[in-house]
């Protein structure tokens, strides 16, 4: 159930907003600085953050501000001692359970801080409410404050440092979300991440219920035999779920990495001293102690050995969510070596 989202909301503490002057190429800095100003109410040095991050006559990137922010701090303007607001920044506020309109609001809820966002910024983009972005001018890093009703419809509204706020419908700001080199990130401190980890494990199991009533009622026309039948109905649950040929190969290098498209599957996780602390299991192996059990995604083991397809229908709305993470294959990387021309996953086409 969607949390209850008030009409209108601001996060802007009732400070100077910095002007950004042309030719200026801080947005990444000035976006992270206005989002501690909001979060303490104080002033912070642009100038010192981006000094201390690579950069050229274009600008820096976003998350490199980001690391150094959280790993050395931000000096309050004035001051001489960096202070260390933030601990995390990985959160996507546009990726979750709904449209990314209301990803963002629901985050900023939990957070209490705007979000940063970066991507293309449009020939058309002039002032007010924006439009569909026609021509691609550069690329900016913003934050969203909040959001208000405008013109009789709730926008969100942006700070871009140009000394006017920036609003954006719901159908404009889902298509802005789509476009190339668009990407968000909260930051937070121990106790907010907390807050998110929360809502994540609750998010997850929601939708693992909701995926598992959906097929316990449906016909199960998948073959999971075989590598190479297990293979090829993956690539079918892909098609059906609506991703491009590239997501379908990043589904299907990460479970060769998992399981080799084989469903029996078992690998055991290990401490230091070779003692078993939990195990995954079957084609998506599936860990037994993070997923598997009372009031977690999955029911049982053996549910996940007799179920192929429901554990892959799994990882991919788990994909669809953002969620890839929770497979090591995937955040270690370990999957892009099947993605190469000689990769023997290939070979599993039937």
């Amino acid at each position: 159930m969607k949390p209850t989202i008030p009409f209108e909301y601001n996060t802007d503490r009732p400070l100077l907003d910095d002007i950004q002057n042309i030719g200026d190429v801080r947005c990444t800095c000035y976006g992270i600085c206005d989002i501690a100003e909001d979060f303490t109410g104080k002033e912070y040095d642009i100038g010192d953050l981006f000094a201390r991050i690579p950069n050229n006559s274009k600008g820096a990137h976003p998350l490199e501000a980001i690391a150094e922010a959280i790993k050395h701090g931000l000096k309050p303007i004035g001051g001489t001692v960096r202070e260390f607001l933030f601990t995390h920044g990985d959160i996507k506020a546009h990726i979750g359970e709904y449209d990314a309109f209301d990803n963002v609001r629901t985050k900023m809820l939990i957070s209490k801080i705007p979000v940063l966002i970066w991507g293309p910024v449009y020939r058309n983009w002039l002032s007010g409410v924006m439009p569909t972005g026609d021509v691609v001018t550069n690329y900016h890093c913003v934050t969203c404050e909040g959001w208000k009703e405008v013109d009789g419809e709730v926008m969100l509204v942006k700070e871009f440092w140009t000394g006017r706020k920036y609003y954006f419908t719901r159908e404009v700001f889902n298509w802005w979300a789509k476009q190339y080199g668009f990407d968000s990130r909260i930051l937070t401190d121990d106790a907010t991440d907390a807050l998110f980890k929360k809502d994540f494990l609750t998010t997850i199991v929601r939708l693992a219920t909701s995926m598992l009533g959906l097929l316990t009622n449906k016909k199960k026309d998948m073959n999971f035999d075989t590598p190479q039948k297990a293979y090829h109905s993956v690539r079918v649950m892909c098609d059906t779920a609506g991703l491009t040929y590239a997501e379908k190969n990043i589904i299907c290098a990460c479970i060769y990495q998992e399981s080799q498209f084989l469903n029996s599957a078992k690998g055991q996780n290990k401490d230091a001293q070779g003692n078993v602390k939990s195990t995954d299991w079957g084609i998506c192996q599936i860990n037994d102690y993070w997923n598997i059990g009372k009031g977690k995604p999955f029911p049982s083991i053996q549910y996940v050995q007799d179920n192929p397809q429901a554990c892959v229908a799994w990882m991919i709305d788990m994909y669809k969510h953002g969620l890839l993470k929770l497979w090591c294959s995937y955040t270690s990387g370990a999957y892009l070596k099947w993605l190469g021309e000689n990769s023997p996953m290939w070979k599993l086409k039937v």
